[in-house]
């Protein structure tokens, strides 16, 4: 199964996008604290 989570970012009006697939750990600039990896995210839906 291919498991996906994209993080966005405002970066001067814009939106940047950040994907993270699978097993990768998501990694957030405004939450820096965040330990999770995508199908945990995913597992929960």
């Amino acid at each position: 199964m291919f498991a996906k989570v994209t993080i966005l970012l405002l970066v001067k009006g814009l939106y940047e996008a950040t994907e993270f697939r699978n097993s990768q750990q998501i990694i957030s600039q405004t939450f820096s604290e965040l330990t999770l990896i995508v199908e945990q995210v995913l597992a929960t839906v």
